[in-house]
C-alpha cells in the first residue's frame, strides 16, 4: 500500500470508523440489556409482592368467612334451640408480664374482648377474636409497677363479665 494511494486510505479509515462504531455501539447495547435485565428482576419482585399481599388478603377473607360461618351456625342452632357448648377460659402465666388466655371449653367464643385495669388487652374490636376450644391468644398484663389481680372476659352470648384470677408473673399457673 503505498501512501499515494486514496482508496486504500480511505477504505483503511472507513473500516476503522465502522470498528469504532461497531464498539460503542456494543457497550450500548450491553447497557439496555442490564438494564432490561434488572427491569425484568424489579418486575418480578413487585409481582411476587403483589402475590403474597394477594395470599394475606385472601387468608384474612377466608378467616372472616369462617367467622361468619360460625356465627351463622351459632344464630341458627339458637333459632332451632339448640344449646351450644359454652366456652371456658384460663389464664396461663408464661414469662414476665406474658399470660395465654385459653378457651379450655367444649364451646367456640366468638368475639372475645378481655380487659384489665381499664386497658383492653384482646379483643379491641378492630378484628373479632374467635378462639375454637383449646386455642389461646397471647397477651400482656400490668407492669413491673402495676400488675392486676383479675382479668375480665366476655364475648358472645355471655351477658357478664367472666373474672379470671390473674396469677403472679412467672408463676407458671393458670
Amino acid at each position: 500500500m503505498s501512501w499515494t494511494d486514496v482508496q486504500t486510505w480511505a477504505a483503511l479509515f472507513v473500516t476503522i470508523a465502522a470498528t469504532w462504531v461497531a464498539v460503542l455501539a456494543r457497550k450500548d447495547s450491553k447497557r439496555s440489556a442490564d438494564t432490561a435485565f434488572e427491569a425484568l428482576d424489579l418486575q418480578r419482585t413487585e409481582t411476587q409482592a403483589a402475590l403474597d399481599a394477594l395470599a394475606l388478603q385472601r387468608t384474612e377473607a377466608q378467616a372472616v368467612l369462617d367467622a361468619l360461618a360460625l356465627q351463622q351456625q351459632e344464630a341458627e342452632d339458637r333459632r332451632n334451640g339448640v344449646v351450644s357448648p359454652e366456652p371456658s377460659f384460663s389464664l396461663i402465666s408464661l414469662h414476665g408480664h406474658q399470660y395465654l388466655l385459653r378457651n379450655d371449653g367444649p364451646g367456640t367464643a366468638v368475639n372475645v374482648q378481655a380487659w384489665a385495669l381499664g386497658s383492653t388487652v384482646a379483643g379491641d374490636g378492630s378484628d373479632p377474636l374467635v378462639l375454637r376450644p383449646g386455642e389461646g391468644e397471647f397477651i400482656k398484663l400490668g407492669n413491673w409497677w402495676r400488675q392486676p389481680t383479675v382479668l375480665h372476659v366476655k364475648w358472645e352470648g355471655q351477658e357478664h363479665d367472666v373474672l379470671l384470677h390473674v396469677p403472679s408473673p412467672d408463676s407458671g399457673q393458670g
